[in-house]
């Protein structure tokens, strides 16, 4: 189980350093970092994968690790967080989770009898 004190890092953490948006069709939540190790915790929180990415030497850029989670699992993270973030990324919550409630991405999950994704933001 998530700790209260783990949920306020990963919003701390997701505040300064993630984003939160669309790839392809599917919701995702994601951090970058030069160092594994908060990436690591991310994934030991909330699930998904990590990858390296190679920095382009000719731009001196230092390589990177990305650790990013998609689809419904991206929006628990969204919403867990939700309350804890600034008005410009719960801003990018809201346009993501709309998004993917009036795609139909939800799996049959939070539809109303109307057959329609209540959020209550």
């Amino acid at each position: 189980m998530i700790s209260v004190n783990d949920i306020h890092w990963a919003a701390g953490f997701l505040e300064g350093e993630g984003c939160f948006t669309f790839c392809g069709h599917s919701p995702r939540a994601e951090a970058a970092q030069v160092l594994k190790e908060p990436l690591e915790k991310a994934l030991g929180l909330f699930g998904g994968k990590i990858r390296l990415k190679l920095g382009k030497a000719q731009a001196k850029r230092q390589d990177c690790f990305i650790w990013n989670v998609n689809g419904g699992r991206a929006i628990g993270v969204m919403l867990t967080l939700f309350g804890l973030m600034s008005l410009k990324r719960q801003a990018q919550i809201k346009k993501v989770v709309l998004k993917w409630g009036a795609r139909g991405r939800h799996g049959g999950r939070r539809v109303g009898s109307d057959g329609q994704i209540a959020f209550n933001f």
